[in-house]
C-alpha cells in the first residue's frame, strides 16, 4: 500500500452530480484508511508471531542439543570401549543409535544456523586453516555412513597446498554438509575431494558418482527449505536446509559455490576459499 493521506475529505456544498461524486470520493478514502489500518494490524501481528516463532526454535533447538549429545557420547563411548563386549548384533544396533544421534544433532544444527544468518549473528573466526587436514576429520567423521553403503571417501587436496583464510569449524560444516549430501545421493562408487589453486584463491571440489541433477534444478537446491520432486529426493529426504546454509556460510567467506552434474553420473560442487597470506600456529 502507498503511503498518503487518506483522512483528506471533500467539501460538498452543491446538489448535483458532483455532490454524489464526492460523497464516493469521501466513501472510497474511508474505506481506504480502514484497510490500510487493518493491514498495519496485522503486519505488526505477523512480526510478533514471526519473532515469537524465532525464538520458539531457537529455545527448543538450544534445548535438544544436550540430551543428543549425551547420546551420541553415550553410544561413541560403547563403541570406543575395549572393556565393552557387545557381538555384532549389538554393535550394529548402537551404531545406528549413534548415527542417528549425529544425523539429528547435524538436524538442529541446521535451524540453529538458519537462524543465526536469517538476522546476520554469525561472526567467522578468521584463521590459517589446512584444507586438506580438515578434509581428513570430515572424512573420518562420515566414513560410518559411507561404510554402510560401500562408497570409498577420498581426500585429494594436494599435501602441498597453501594455507586458507577460513573460520575452521565453519570450513569443516560447509565440508560436512558437502560430502554429507553427496554420501546421501550416492548408491555405490567414489565421492573425492580435490582442490586446485588459482592466485590468491582455492577452488575446493567435492564430486561424486551419485544419481546427478537436472540443470533445471541446480539453481533451486541452495534455496531454504527446498526440496526435489524427484522420488530420489523424497527417499533420501533432508530439511532442505543444508546446502543453503553451505552457500550463505561460503559467501560469508568472501567465496562462491557452483555445481556440475549430469543425471545419472554424478555431481560435482565447487566452492572457493581465499588463500591465507599467514603463516601456520
Amino acid at each position: 500500500i502507498a503511503e498518503g493521506n487518506y483522512d483528506i475529505r471533500v467539501r460538498i456544498r452543491s446538489r448535483d452530480e458532483m455532490e454524489d461524486l464526492g460523497r464516493e470520493f469521501n466513501t472510497m478514502a474511508e474505506k481506504i484508511r480502514l484497510s490500510v489500518e487493518e493491514l498495519k494490524f496485522k503486519n505488526e501481528a505477523l512480526t510478533a508471531m514471526d519473532r515469537i516463532k524465532d525464538e520458539f526454535l531457537a529455545n527448543t533447538s538450544h534445548e535438544l542439543r544436550t540430551p543428543l549429545n549425551g547420546i551420541i557420547g553415550l553410544a561413541e563411548g560403547m563403541l570406543d570401549a575395549a572393556s565393552c563386549t557387545l557381538d555384532d548384533k549389538q554393535r550394529r544396533t548402537v551404531s545406528m543409535i549413534y548415527l542417528s544421534g549425529r544425523r539429528l544433532l547435524s538436524l538442529v544444527n541446521d535451524i540453529l544456523d538458519f537462524e543465526k544468518l536469517r538476522s546476520r549473528d554469525i561472526a567467522l573466526a578468521l584463521s590459517a586453516v589446512d584444507a586438506r587436514g580438515a578434509a581428513d576429520i570430515v572424512i573420518a567423521l562420515t566414513a560410518p555412513l559411507a561404510a554402510a553403503k560401500n562408497l570409498s571417501l577420498i581426500n585429494d587436496i594436494p599435501s602441498t597446498a597453501p594455507l586458507i583464510e577460513a573460520d575452521e569449524e565453519r570450513f569443516m560444516q560447509i565440508l560436512h554438509n558437502l560430502i554429507g549430501n553427496a554420501v546421501k545421493f550416492t548408491d555405490s562408487g567414489t565421492i573425492r575431494i580435490s582442490a586446485v589453486v588459482c592466485g590468491d584463491i582455492m577452488e575446493i571440489s567435492v564430486s561424486d558418482t551419485g544419481i546427478g541433477i537436472a540443470s533445471g534444478d541446480i539453481d533451486r537446491i541452495f534455496e531454504s527449505f527446498e526440496q526435489l520432486d524427484g522420488s530420489a529426493t523424497r527417499t533420501h529426504g533432508g530439511t532442505g536446509l543444508g546446502l543453503s546454509i553451505t552457500k550463505k556460510l561460503i559467501e560469508l567467506h568472501g567465496g562462491t559455490i557452483r555445481v556440475e552434474s549430469e543425471p545419472g553420473k554424478g555431481s560435482s560442487f565447487i566452492f572457493s576459499v581465499p588463500v591465507s597470506s599467514r603463516t601456520a600456529p
